[in-house]
């Protein structure tokens, strides 16, 4: 057990269960384009939203065109044509209205923001990750929320969590325990950074990293790292 002093969240599939609330938002997408919210509408969605985050993360395309080309290429490939940028709005309504939460977020949340300095870093949007927090009264756990879209550069690069770090008052890096869902933006991000990771499969996929210095399937598990 090690005496972390500052937590870095991220939210989706880490405190928000984007899962869900990503499938009531594409149905509004579908309905759009009049074809049925089926397996295969979401896999062919899925893969072109994939490689716009991917191309995202690794700065090779900017917010705009993330928001606009994951529905315009979905849509291309469904022989269809749409307005990207209208489907994102309508898409990132929903996500805010319809907040689901993984299991024990907000009393872990609760539970640490008494002790600890939380930070929550993600690779989200704007137009949601702080409006969701609001709404669900979660952004009072946080001393900083740190998303991508603000600040120009998204995990996993070194410039996102030198940011972070700034912002959350430059800590000593051995006090810092990164926690987060994917191996690439957040752990293999944090890690290079200098920090403790931990790598959260809450859906228990069988994901791996060797670079994550702890790996739970719960957060009632973080009890057995944090102090």
């Amino acid at each position: 057990m090690s005496n972390y002093s500052h937590l870095f969240f991220d939210l989706d599939n880490t405190i928000f269960d984007f899962q869900s609330s990503s499938d009531i938002a594409l149905k509004v997408f579908a309905d759009a384009l009049r074809l049925p919210y089926d397996q295969y509408f979401k896999d062919v969605y899925h893969k072109h939203n994939h490689e716009a985050w991917s191309k995202f993360e690794m700065n090779l395309i900017d917010g705009i065109t993330l928001r606009k080309d994951r529905f315009e290429n979905t849509a291309k490939e469904l022989g269809q044509s749409i307005d990207g940028m209208y489907i994102n709005r309508k898409y990132l309504q929903q996500l805010v209205e319809h907040p689901f939460f993984i299991d024990h977020a907000e009393s872990t949340l609760q539970k640490y923001a008494q002790t600890h300095t939380l930070i929550a870093v993600t690779n989200g949007l704007k137009e949601v990750q702080k409006p969701r927090l609001k709404k669900v009264g979660f952004d009072r756990y946080f001393n900083q929320v740190i998303v991508s879209d603000e600040i120009g550069v998204a995990k996993p690069a070194h410039e996102f969590f030198h940011f972070a770090w700034e912002q959350a008052g430059k800590p000593p890096k051995s006090n810092v325990l990164m926690i987060g869902d994917n191996p690439y933006s957040d752990i293999k991000g944090g890690h290079d950074f200098g920090f403790d990771t931990c790598l959260f499969d809450a859906f228990n996929t069988g994901k791996k990293s060797e670079l994550a210095t702890f790996q739970i399937t719960s957060l009632i598990e973080l009890k057995h790292i944090i102090k």
